[in-house]
């Protein structure tokens, strides 16, 4: 109790809260600013200290940043999942492409076959229609 003033045991948090004589800190004392003293030179102290003017300089600076932050954790959090979809796009398109890879060498095989099969067949009707020539004389 910092005072001379009366009062019931059960009054006395209340009175601390306002009472001209309570200690209290600095408004900047989440700063640099270690002073502590009565609430009533509380105003006058603040009115010259650096500290205050520079927290209330500061402050509109420290909103800004603190937005800008956000933004760029969100913008983070967005090129994170974007790079997530891009890599599965990539290995999707991967495996179309391996696939595609297959499906053309399977093609590739049967168009082997076919021209093997063609040739042959091309070389029988030549030797028939030799033959045939051959028959005709």
């Amino acid at each position: 109790h910092h005072c001379s003033s009366s009062m019931l045991r059960g009054s006395l948090r209340a009175h601390e809260k306002v009472c001209p004589r309570a200690p209290v800190l600095c408004a900047a004392e989440d700063g640099r600013c270690r002073w502590t003293g009565p609430r009533v030179e509380q105003d006058a102290h603040e009115a010259t200290c650096v500290w205050v003017v520079m927290k209330a300089q500061i402050g509109s600076l420290h909103e800004t940043f603190e937005g800008q932050i956000r933004e760029l954790k969100a913008l983070n959090a967005t090129s994170a999942r974007e790079i997530r979809e891009l890599k599965l796009l990539h290995t999707n398109s991967e495996v179309e492409r391996k696939k595609s890879e297959e499906n053309h060498n399977k093609l590739h095989m049967k168009h082997k076959k076919w021209e093997e099969k063609h040739s042959k067949l091309h070389n029988e009707l030549q030797w028939l229609h030799n033959e045939l020539q051959w028959d005709m004389l």
